[in-house]
C-alpha cells in the first residue's frame, strides 16, 4: 500500500466561471487528454477540517473535508488499483466543491497537475453517469494504447475534416495530403502531432494550397485546431 501525502502548492489563479465553462463543454476524451491522472476512487474516510484554498490561491485555508480515498480502477497516471490516497473538497458554501463525501461513495476523479488532491464538481463526473464514464474511459485506453503514427494521424485528420467540409470518404486522399511539422527545437506540445493539411491541387486564385494547421492527440485522435504563431493547440473544430 502507498500513501501520496499532502502537497500544498501557491499557483496562479483559475477563475470559477472559466472552470465551469470547461467543465460543461469538455468531452471525455478531452478532459483525459488535459489530466494528469484518472481514477475511480472510494471514500475511506471523510472528516471536517480545513483544506487549501480553492484553486490555489495563497490565502491560507477554508472550510472543507479531508478525504482518504482508495483507488479502485486507474486510467491514467502513477496511481494503481489499492493505493490510498489523500484528497479534499470545499465546503458547499464554495462554489464548485462536491458534495459527495460519505464513506464509500464513489468518485470519478480527473485529477489536474496544478491540483493533483482537489476534489470539485468540474473535475469529476456526474456521480449517475459513473459507468458511461468509466465505459468511455475503457474505449479510450483500448483504442488508443500506443501512440498514433504519422500515417494514422494524418488519416484522422483527412477523416475528420472531410465530415467537417463535407469532403466524401472515398474522396479524402484525392482532396488533402499531410504535411506533419518538424520539431528539431521541442517547440510542439509533446502529446500532439502537428500537421499542415493541405490541399492536392493548389487552386490558381489562392496563394497557398495549405487548408490549416491542425493538432492530432498522440493518445487520444483528439483533433484540434493549431496556432502556428504562438505555437499552441487551440479549440476544437467548429461547425462549418
Amino acid at each position: 500500500m502507498r500513501y501520496i501525502g499532502y502537497l500544498l502548492l501557491t499557483v496562479g489563479m483559475l477563475a470559477t466561471a472559466v472552470a465551469n465553462a470547461k467543465c460543461s463543454t469538455a468531452s471525455t476524451s478531452t478532459r483525459f487528454s488535459e489530466a494528469q491522472t484518472v481514477v475511480l476512487v472510494a471514500i475511506e474516510s471523510s472528516r471536517d477540517g480545513p483544506v487549501p484554498y480553492p484553486y490555489g490561491l495563497a490565502k491560507g485555508a477554508v472550510h472543507g473535508k479531508t478525504l482518504t480515498v482508495r483507488v479502485v480502477r486507474s486510467w491514467k497516471g502513477s496511481v494503481r488499483p489499492g493505493d490510498v490516497v489523500y484528497a479534499w473538497t470545499w465546503s458547499p458554501r464554495v462554489e464548485d466543491a462536491y458534495t459527495r463525501t460519505d464513506v464509500g461513495s464513489e468518485i470519478l476523479v480527473f485529477f489536474d497537475k496544478a491540483f493533483p488532491h482537489d476534489i470539485w464538481a468540474c473535475n469529476t463526473a456526474a456521480p449517475d453517469h459513473l459507468n458511461e464514464a468509466s465505459e468511455e474511459l475503457d474505449a479510450i485506453v483500448r483504442d488508443h494504447a500506443t501512440p498514433s503514427s504519422e500515417l494514422k494521424a494524418c488519416s484522422l485528420l483527412k477523416e475528420r475534416i472531410g465530415v467537417h467540409d463535407g469532403v466524401p470518404s472515398t474522396a479524402l486522399d484525392k482532396t488533402w495530403f499531410c504535411d506533419i511539422a518538424k520539431d528539431p527545437y521541442g517547440e510542439d506540445p509533446p502529446d500532439w502531432w502537428v500537421i499542415g493539411l493541405r490541399y492536392s491541387r493548389q487552386d490558381d486564385r489562392i496563394r497557398s494550397n495549405r487548408r490549416r494547421w491542425f493538432a492530432v492527440n498522440r493518445l487520444t485522435n483528439e483533433v484540434r485546431e493549431f496556432d502556428m504563431g504562438k505555437h499552441a493547440v487551440g479549440g476544437p473544430i467548429g461547425k462549418p
